[in-house]
């Protein structure tokens, strides 16, 4: 699971138009911070939109290696 979580982050960073060390040095800024205070942050997030997020990407990767 772990190694799909870094390319659908890979994917995302690449989509949104991300170049250079300072927007890479920012998404490992964030991602540092997510693993930190994920746990605590986790309970307030509805498992639906979480649910939602997973299923988006899984449908956007599927795609994306049907067709491309």
């Amino acid at each position: 699971l772990q190694n799909y979580m870094a390319y659908t982050q890979s994917v995302l960073y690449a989509r949104s138009g991300g170049e250079g060390k300072a927007s890479s040095l920012a998404v490992a800024t964030v991602t540092g911070a997510l693993f930190v205070v994920g746990p605590f942050i986790a309970s307030y997030i509805p498992r639906c939109m979480a649910g939602t997020l997973l299923l988006h990407v899984g449908i956007d990767l599927f795609l994306e290696g049907v067709y491309d």
